[in-house]
């Protein structure tokens, strides 16, 4: 079915940028997972309620202020600094920087986040218990704004596209991936730039922690599962999406196809996933419902 489909119709990957403990371009994180060494390493400096030693991923070959300038430094939170370094990378190899993208095309921006950069930079005055009346909290609630990152990418980089913000935990990305697809179906954007960045921050070891969930060694997908939990960490990641007619027209290099998605509620619990697994089973039998590809394919 897939094949049959306009080229208008299929969403192809054109780009792709990332930054996090495994290196700060696609280059280098690969070259780190050929390797297959852990970039994990234990939190400085704290010691989390549970004794567990916390291991987290820190993004470490890659200084900001060689990518923005002072003043940018001063209102930038750390996750929009990591994304819209991200950002650049992924429209560069798509060929869309601003300058060499074809005139007239309209290129939009969706996000996930899940609220991490709310906790970051945070200035409170313990000895009064007030929050300070000053224009650098100011800066803080505009950086804490949830599409704070959307749009200041967006106008750096000039994407005058639909920009939309998923504020869904761990979820975010994903449906921002699949709304960029929904609207270049649409015709609503010829290319869309999508993607996220956080920070690991102190509130979020603890919560994590006191949910039970932080691994005692260094977590590790691909190996065995004594860690029992996940690991944190920070960084970026962006792609370039768009229409196979538009990379076509363009003559650039396709890298990849996203083929379908679904998504499905547990409507269970506010931190916790149903056990039975019910509502992953109905999203990937929605994915499946809108391809050609059988399950024994995966």
């Amino acid at each position: 079915m897939m094949a049959c489909l306009p080229l208008d119709s299929r969403i192809v990957v054109t780009g792709l940028g990332q930054l996090s403990a495994s290196g700060s371009d696609i280059g280098e994180m690969l070259e780190q997972f050929r390797r297959a060494e852990s970039p994990l390493a234990p939190m400085n400096g704290f010691e989390l309620p549970s004794g567990k030693p916390g291991y987290v991923g820190n993004v470490t070959g890659w200084r900001a202020p060689q990518s923005f300038t002072r003043s940018q430094m001063r209102n930038l939170d750390r996750g929009t600094q990591l994304g819209y370094v991200a950002a650049c990378q992924a429209l560069a190899q798509a060929g869309l920087v601003e300058g060499l993208r074809p005139a007239g095309v309209r290129i939009g921006i969706t996000v996930g986040i899940s609220g991490a950069s709310q906790y970051q930079n945070f200035f409170f005055s313990a000895s009064t218990g007030e929050l300070p009346r000053n224009r650098r909290f100011a800066t803080w609630l505009l950086r804490v704004e949830p599409q704070f990152q959307a749009s200041w990418i967006a106008k750096q980089c000039r994407l005058h596209g639909p920009q939309l913000t998923y504020p869904a935990a761990s979820l975010g990305s994903a449906l921002a991936l699949a709304g960029a697809a929904a609207l270049l179906q649409d015709g609503k954007a010829d290319a869309m730039l999508v993607g996220g960045a956080e920070i690991h921050t102190l509130a979020n070891a603890l919560g994590m922690d006191s949910l039970g969930v932080t691994a005692e060694g260094r977590c590790n997908p691909f190996g065995d599962t004594e860690a029992g939990g996940m690991s944190f960490g920070e960084g970026a990641a962006y792609v370039v999406v768009e229409t196979l007619a538009s990379a076509l027209d363009r003559k650039a290099e396709v890298l990849a196809e996203l083929v379908s998605f679904g998504f499905s509620a547990d409507a269970y619990s506010d931190v916790g996933n149903d056990p039975s697994g019910a509502g992953m089973l109905r999203a990937m039998r929605t994915a499946f419902s809108t391809c050609d590809v059988e399950a024994d394919e995966i």
